[in-house]
């Protein structure tokens, strides 16, 4: 679940103490040090949804952490969810739906965490943000009993707290805070991050967000939050400035676009975020500027350049508003695409990604045609990337792109994959057959993979041509490609494959499975347990013999209860639960190994 890693300076506040009644201790601590609610435990191990704060000021992001906590911080067993709709609704119980930005995860003393951001769509959406109202989020995961025992996960069905988050009008006055927090190390507990922490002070007002600042300031070293940087970190909650779902007053657009140029940081970051879509040329002009910011920090401990926040904040905020952005932000890259930037991503090429994420608009690719008719590399590069990023709306660029007689490897690989991902077998089949007979491996290889995904027949005799490579790297594509196309003529080579001792275990494995799809029971039978012998297939062969039902695997998985490899006993049960079709299994237990439970399982089924 938790794939990326984030490491943030983290605060955490203390007040009160843990009663009986209370969250389990070992839960993620919140904003203010308590442990936070969580759903109902199951074999000791549960989950539960936090935030810094679900009183939300108009404007301030639905950011959530989704936490998990192991039966214990010792090892196993584990707490390993599966991907898992999260289940927002209105104050009426209907279902809201929103788009979910994952952030970043973190890992330590038995527990695990994930963050991510909820922006909503069109029916509850004012500007970007999300309309005033309730909003009621939880999460239900189911963990079927599926998994070898040998991975030690736990298995039931979890369910976490219900945060309720309460969106304020626009305009409400500023919270205060009282003092009687009390500061924290991190190395004390696990906590929320530093987001959660400055989404909570950007709601307050400033003198009581000051005074929490010294307090961090004075007790936790050696972090020592400045004035400056922790007012950036709290703009990038704040609410917003202006109204978002009305025209902006001749006022309110003078007062936007000075706070755009303003010479605080902190007040550019939050004058950005309250852009609207329906803002006027200047304002959006303005914030496009921004993407040339140069308020810094750092560098961060053992990174050697310093970070634009700014930048990424403004483009972020104006990707956010989609289709007003792009002449505003195809004017800013005309304007200043000559200009080097150090240690940050060119004009060009930013708006190109921006370009991306907003999605396919007529205007923006009228914009890109053009880059690349430029033939400039960069430019061509930058434009083949956005439209990877449209999927099937960018297909009509990419095959522009690949029909310019000069493409750097890079952006013809990609060009290549976006076709085999997005493109059309009738169209682009032809136009990347060719290609396989290209002496550029990386491209030959690339264009393989893409006609495998076209589903084209047409290619399976250069393909199984391939296969006679003096490359590695262009024959173990090729035979990947046979495979995915179910070519039961290359049957032999897959059965060989599987059989040499001599080649990687990964493409072993994958010819075995393709034997498996094409041959006949017998056959695939066969292999399986003629290489069940070999040490580096045996774990993977006794796992494939229980799900594909093979019977006549029951003597060797019978033997494997008894092995000095632990693991190999806890697959081998798992295997025979499969060809048993009991996933509960007999009560063997691969620690203390009683390989009579299920022997005499089946000598009672085999009397039967």
């Amino acid at each position: 679940m938790f794939r990326h890693m984030l490491y943030l300076p983290t605060l955490v506040l203390l007040v009160g103490t843990v009663t009986a009644a209370d969250p389990d201790p070992r839960s993620l601590w919140g904003v203010f040090g308590q442990p936070q609610p969580h759903g109902e435990p199951v074999q000791k191990g549960f989950i539960g949804l936090s935030t810094g704060r679900t009183n939300l000021h108009f404007g301030q992001p639905m950011r959530v952490d989704l936490f998990t906590v192991n039966p214990t911080d010792q090892g196993a067993p584990y707490l390993d969810l599966p991907d898992a709709p999260l289940e927002l609704t209105d104050a009426a119980g209907k279902p809201v739906p929103f788009r979910q930005e994952d952030g970043g995860s973190g890992v330590g003393n038995g527990l695990s965490r994930g963050s991510f951001t909820l922006w909503p769509t069109k029916d509850h959406t004012a500007g970007v943000y999300w309309k005033p109202g309730t909003y009621k989020l939880k999460m239900t995961v189911v963990i079927p009993n599926e998994q070898p025992p040998a991975k030690k996960i736990l298995t039931g069905t979890f369910r976490t707290n219900e945060l309720v988050f309460t969106v304020r009008e626009f305009g409400a006055a500023p919270d205060t805070w009282d003092g009687k927090g009390q500061l924290r190390s991190t190395q004390e507990g696990v906590t929320v991050t530093a987001d959660d922490m400055f989404l909570y002070v950007a709601a307050l007002d400033d003198e009581s967000s000051e005074r929490l600042r010294k307090t961090t300031k004075d007790r936790l070293k050696p972090v020592a939050w400045k004035k400056t940087p922790w007012r950036v970190a709290a703009a990038q909650f704040a609410p917003v400035t202006v109204p978002q779902d009305r025209k902006l007053t001749d006022a309110e657009v003078k007062q936007l676009i000075t706070d755009l140029k303003d010479q605080d940081a902190a007040v550019r970051i939050r004058a950005v975020r309250s852009v609207p879509p329906t803002a006027p040329v200047e304002v959006l002009a303005a914030a496009a500027n921004l993407l040339l910011d140069q308020y810094e920090q750092g560098p961060a401990p053992f990174a050697h350049a310093p970070t634009y926040p700014l930048i990424h904040i403004a483009a972020d905020a104006l990707c956010r508003l989609g289709t007003p952005a792009v002449e505003p932000l195809i004017a800013f890259a005309e304007a200043n695409g000559h200009k080097v930037m150090l240690f940050q991503i060119p004009p060009r090429q930013q708006v190109a990604a921006m370009l991306g994420r907003i999605g396919p608009n007529d205007a923006a690719e009228k914009y890109l045609r053009a880059a690349i008719q430029s033939g400039d590399d960069d430019r061509v590069g930058a434009a083949q990337a956005t439209a990877k990023a449209w999927g099937k709306g960018g297909v009509g660029l990419t095959r522009a792109i690949l029909a310019l007689p000069k493409l750097p490897e890079g952006t013809r690989k990609s060009a290549i994959a976006a076709l085999g991902e997005f493109g059309e077998l009738k169209t682009d089949g032809p136009a990347l057959r060719p290609l396989l007979a290209s002496t550029e491996r990386k491209v030959q290889q690339s264009a393989i993979t893409a006609l495998a995904a076209l589903r084209d027949t047409d290619s399976l005799p250069a393909l199984r041509k391939l296969l006679d490579s003096t490359d590695p790297g262009t024959r173990n594509t090729a035979l990947s490609a046979l495979m995915a196309l179910g070519d039961a003529a290359s049957l032999p080579e897959f059965e060989r494959l599987a059989r040499d001792v001599k080649a990687e275990l990964a493409p072993r494995r994958a010819a075995v499975d393709a034997v498996q799809t094409l041959a006949d029971a017998k056959t695939s039978g066969r292999l399986v347990l003629d290489l069940m012998g070999e040490k580096n297939m045996r774990y993977d062969l006794l796992w494939k013999a229980g799900r594909w039902k093979i019977m006549a695997a029951l003597p060797p998985l019978l033997d494997a209860l008894d092995d000095a490899d632990e693991s190999i006993r806890h697959v081998a049960d798992y295997g025979l639960r499969q060809l048993a079709g009991n996933i509960d299994g007999v009560g063997y237990d691969g620690k203390k190994p009683d390989a009579k439970l299920w022997r005499n399982y089946w000598a009672k089924k085999e009397k039967k």
